[in-house]
């Protein structure tokens, strides 16, 4: 085996790395992603934060002011 074979053998080794590496990092970035997105869908909305409906929520719960 010539030097410039094993240089071509070296770069393909070294271009399959870097493409199982790419892979790997797209996979774990689109897997946060849906993780991530099905966790704010499951949480419930929040309720606003006026005046009115804090004072409400604070009525309901019977506290007293």
């Amino acid at each position: 085996m010539s030097g410039a074979g094993i240089a071509r053998f070296l770069l393909q080794v070294a271009g399959a790395g870097f493409g199982l590496y790419t892979v790997v990092c797209l996979g774990l970035l689109v897997f946060g992603l849906v993780v991530r997105h099905r966790r704010d869908r499951r949480r419930p909305p929040e309720p606003d934060a006026t005046a009115h409906s804090a004072g409400a929520t604070a009525v309901r719960r019977g506290s007293s002011w």
